[in-house]
């Protein structure tokens, strides 16, 4: 059985720098904490399905153990690196709907120092760059053994010939 608990903490990894993940004006540490792993399990459950949708895994990701704390199935390293990975994807989507906040009233001093565009566009090609590599490693998984992680071959010998 793998916990929740173990792709959260995947994902915790890839963010640790993010202070707005972890930090609330207002909340103590625990209760920061308590946020931070919320809105990490909205992003984990989106990842989950999108995880089902691309690749019809060969586990059930959808049996839960009766805590609703995490699987019935012993996810191997692989998922649950492409698990983070696609957490962290759902993570910068949500962003993607903030880049109009970008565009507020700036002075002309503010535009030769930030550039609104220049941030749009460089969140939006980083967005591009995690949404390439989590396809990118979807077609890997889909096309390897769970169990060897060797690559599935075509049993061609399988196919009548007359």
């Amino acid at each position: 059985m793998t916990s929740y608990d173990t792709v959260i903490e995947a994902f915790y990894r890839r963010i640790e720098k993010d202070k707005d993940f972890f930090l609330y004006i207002g909340l103590d540490g625990e209760a920061s904490m308590a946020l931070a792993h919320e809105r990490a399990m909205g992003c984990l459950n989106e990842a989950v399905g999108m995880f089902v949708l691309m690749c019809h895994p060969p586990i059930n990701m959808m049996d839960i153990n009766d805590e609703g704390t995490g699987w019935n199935e012993d996810l191997n390293q692989t998922e649950i690196y492409l698990l983070a990975a696609l957490t962290y994807r759902q993570y910068l989507q949500r962003d993607i709907a903030y880049l109009k906040t970008l565009s507020r009233d700036y002075t002309s001093t503010d535009l030769r120092v930030f550039s609104p565009s220049d941030a749009r566009n460089s969140f939006t090609a980083m967005f591009r760059m995690v949404d390439t590599e989590c396809t990118d490693l979807m077609d890997m998984y889909k096309s390897t053994d769970r169990e060897t992680g060797q690559y599935l071959t075509i049993d061609y010998s399988s196919f009548d010939t007359e």
